[in-house]
């Protein structure tokens, strides 16, 4: 519950960057829909769509980043831009699953995550 208080106090305190905002309310979002208020978790999660939406974040690069070699490692900005959508995706699929929750995101982001590219690293392992 204190780490409850805190991400809130700190969306309300400081304008977050958009990934981050995205990913304070995940977080707020996992913690009700673990205590099953699940209409509450369902808002906070609709809440980080919201985010994603209005600043148009997506799962890849846009296009003009796109142009770079598979085996290249992205930077820190884009490894948490993905790690932030990735979080909010898994949270609404296992809402969706689980608790049987309608979905708050859409198609787009489902054909983002079946497009992502993954490197050789990674299909080996």
């Amino acid at each position: 519950d204190a780490e409850l208080r805190k991400a809130l106090a700190a969306s309300t305190s400081i304008v977050p960057d958009p990934a981050t905002l995205v990913s304070i309310n995940c977080l707020v979002a996992w913690y009700y829909l673990y205590h099953q208020q699940l209409k509450t978790g369902q808002r906070w999660l609709m809440k980080a769509f919201e985010v994603v939406e209005r600043n148009d974040l997506q799962l890849t690069p846009p296009a003009s980043n796109a142009v770079v070699a598979a085996s290249t490692e992205p930077n820190e900005d884009t490894k948490e831009l993905i790690t932030t959508m990735s979080q909010l995706l898994f949270l609404d699929k296992a809402g969706e699953i689980v608790l049987n929750l309608p979905s708050i995101t859409n198609d787009k982001f489902d054909q983002a995550v079946k497009d992502f590219p993954v490197s050789q690293y990674h299909q080996q392992a």
